[in-house]
């Protein structure tokens, strides 16, 4: 199996996982989406409020919805993989990168 790092901003490695357990994150639009947005930030966190509005100008879901699945789905899956810091208290998310999930959400992206 293949093992990629999770990296904060100054590079020291938060902790590794398979790239299984990246690609089967991934398969999934919505985490695609959301990882995206992330990486589109200067800083290495967000605000959960301005996430949730950015990506439900894109869903068919209301905002209720969608605010719901990500709290109860997404947050939880991206979390336990390393890739997120969740804190629902105060409402922001920090993200850490990994080399092999910016390949994959670039590629999906520019395919489609």
């Amino acid at each position: 199996m293949t093992e990629c790092q999770i990296v904060d901003r100054d590079g020291v490695v938060r902790c590794v996982c398979e790239a299984d357990e990246i690609l089967r994150l991934l398969a999934n639009g919505r985490r695609r989406q959301i990882i995206a947005f992330l990486e589109s930030h200067e800083d290495d966190w967000a605000r959960i409020e301005t996430l949730i509005d950015d990506i439900s100008t894109t869903t068919t879901m209301t905002d209720d919805d969608w605010e719901t699945e990500f709290h109860h789905v997404h947050a939880p899956m991206l979390e336990a993989s390393g890739l997120i810091e969740y804190d629902g208290q105060n409402g922001t998310i920090r993200y850490y990168h990994c080399e092999l999930v910016s390949t994959v959400v670039d590629v999906v992206n520019a395919r489609q």
